[in-house]
């Protein structure tokens, strides 16, 4: 059984009082912390924002909407939440603490280095095993139901009628309480280096699903697009992740352009630091690179590393995180047996790009951007 030692993040203001106590709480009546259980969450209730439902993919060349209500809400309730003192440090004061500060690095795809010694600090250690992507359910150990309420910002939802609403005070509906399955949301106003990688058509799927693999890259991954319709997309991309982890194939997924484009990228970092095949120099920066680091974000947690960042550096830890070339597309034969493909072999090399000629900085295509604009919300009191 592998096991490494492992320093997660923070996720609630009770986590470490909770490990500390053992996680009791009053038998009966709620467990007197205000979280999101069955326990406290009768009566409760929160902000609920009801989305506009659409089934539709809008091509990429195309306007974004604009979120402008959704946009105010998001960033004033996580103000909200900063001056209630909920944040265990400030990551937007960039400018005036030693520990927290952002930059571009310098080269061709533009990586994001950030110093954030406090996220680390903030930890507990804990282990678990790397040798398993599904494991078993521990109810005892922290997860997302036991958050306070106050950490919530809003919930939300598909609109019944098909009109953007928003109500201020919504009961919170105990069947659909949060479960434990985490999808982290990334609000910046650039666009990740990995959204900016050329990539290179596999294949098409059913629903007119294009999945295509990233080249120029430092880690192999996988991009799906297009469809007659969302369900076409969320189906081609469920079913590879489901066959992933049936296969024990650990990944991660980043959803982009508004749900346009999803990356698959398997990944291998946690195996090879577990047989010790990482170098002792990587693993002493601490990065243990997720989605963030591998789309191209890169938080480090010692100041030497975020001086001395650089693309290389950043190139050189995303390539022992990558599958080797025979091992990737042992992936991808996985993948399209399972979810059956109308055509699994590449394309002609006549009929896109060659490679050399792709220019991952001027190749506009794929660039979603923050648009600002106006939308109607009707608010019910």
């Amino acid at each position: 059984m592998l096991r490494i030692k492992r320093v997660p993040t923070v996720l609630s203001n009770y986590q470490k009082e909770e490990v500390e106590e053992g996680g009791g709480g009053a038998a009966g009546g709620g467990c007197g912390r205000n979280c999101m259980r069955d326990c406290c969450l009768p009566g409760a209730k929160l902000p609920l924002y009801a989305f506009r439902k659409s089934d539709k993919v809008e091509s990429s060349d195309k306007k974004e909407p604009p979120f402008a209500f959704l946009e105010s809400l998001l960033l004033g309730e996580w103000e909200d939440r900063v001056e209630r003192g909920l944040f265990r440090y400030d990551v937007t004061a960039c400018e005036t603490k030693v520990d927290m500060n952002f930059s571009v690095i310098p080269g061709d795809y533009g990586f994001v280095a950030q110093l954030n010694e406090g996220r680390h600090l903030k930890k507990r250690p804990t282990e678990f095993r790397v040798d398993k992507v599904l494991q078993p359910f521990d109810g005892s150990k922290f997860n997302f139901t036991k958050v306070g309420q106050e950490e919530i910002l809003f919930q939300f939802e598909s609109s019944e009628d098909g009109e953007v609403k928003f109500y201020p005070n919504a009961p919170i509906d105990v069947e659909r309480s949060p479960s434990v399955v985490a999808i982290n949301a990334y609000y910046l106003a650039v666009s990740l280096p990995i959204e900016k990688a050329p990539t290179r058509k596999i294949t098409d799927f059913n629903g007119g699903v294009t999945i295509s693999e990233l080249v120029k890259y430092p880690v192999r991954g996988l991009v799906f697009e297009g469809g007659c319709s969302l369900e076409d997309l969320s189906n081609a991309v469920s079913d590879s992740c489901i066959c992933l982890q049936d296969n024990n194939i650990p990944y991660n997924v980043l959803i982009s352009d508004s749900g346009k484009r999803v990356f698959l990228l398997p990944q291998c970092y946690a195996e090879k630091q577990a047989l010790g095949e990482v170098s002792s120099e990587l693993l002493d920066t601490q990065v243990n690179p997720a989605v963030w680091e591998i789309s191209g974000h890169m938080v480090l947690k010692r100041k030497e590393d975020y001086n001395g960042a650089s693309e290389e550096n950043a190139w050189r830890l995303l390539a022992e995180v990558s599958l080797s070339e025979e091992r990737f597309q042992e992936v991808l034969a996985i993948i399209f047996e399972a979810i059956s493909c109308e055509n699994g072999s590449l394309p002609d090399e006549d009929e896109h790009k060659d490679l050399e000629d792709v220019d991952p900085l001027n190749d506009g295509s794929h660039q979603p951007a923050i648009v600002a604009g106006k939308q109607e919300c009707l608010v019910q009191h």
